[in-house]
């Protein structure tokens, strides 16, 4: 019995150092370089003449590491440069046009739970798009600095919502989509 309790006391106490830790929010905003990525991003993400407006997270979050793939999307990057120790927030005047939101604050209207409460789909759908989360990880370069890659989040509820990693590339100056995505995901 002992041996049991103590087998429980050493897995709850490993299983508790194996939890990420909070990453720490920078006290400086994004920089005007990431901003610059996340903005043409958005830009071909919403097309230009679109007059939706999004609910942005006003804090990025860390790289998820697991999308590391050496020799597919991430090929350049290095383990240790998916690293963060910090997060940033946005400025008030980040995305001209959408609503920076506080993601530990905000809920978006799941379109399960509406039509549940006997909304029609169509309106439950659009309900959950226009109270969708978007979210932003932190940008990591490559060692040459002309590869940024970063993960983005559109969440909408339980069965809907999109993501994936993207990398972008400095060509003359401009950092401009590349055409390597990873850990696309959908629901």
């Amino acid at each position: 019995m002992k041996l049991l309790l103590l087998l429980f006391v050493l897995s709850s106490v490993f299983a508790y150092a194996q939890k990420e830790k909070p990453v720490p929010i920078s006290r400086q905003p994004v920089d005007q370089e990431r901003l610059t990525i996340y903005r043409t991003f958005l830009a071909s993400y919403l097309e230009k003449d679109s007059k939706t407006s999004l609910n942005i997270s006003q804090t990025t979050a860390p790289f998820p590491s697991r999308d590391y793939d050496a020799k597919g999307c991430m090929a350049g990057f290095r383990p240790d440069d998916l690293k963060v120790s910090e997060v940033h927030f946005f400025g008030a005047d980040a995305f001209p046009g959408n609503h920076l939101v506080d993601p530990k604050r905000y809920k978006v209207h799941d379109p399960g739970d509406a039509i549940k409460q006997g909304q029609t789909i169509d309106k439950a759908v659009h309900e959950g798009f226009v109270h969708a989360l978007f979210s932003f990880s932190e940008i990591v370069f490559d060692p040459s600095h002309t590869h940024a890659a970063f993960s983005y989040s559109f969440f909408c509820g339980g069965l809907c919502g999109h993501g994936a990693t993207v990398v972008y590339e400095l060509n003359d100056g401009r950092w401009q989509s590349s055409s390597r995505i990873c850990g696309f995901w959908i629901s």
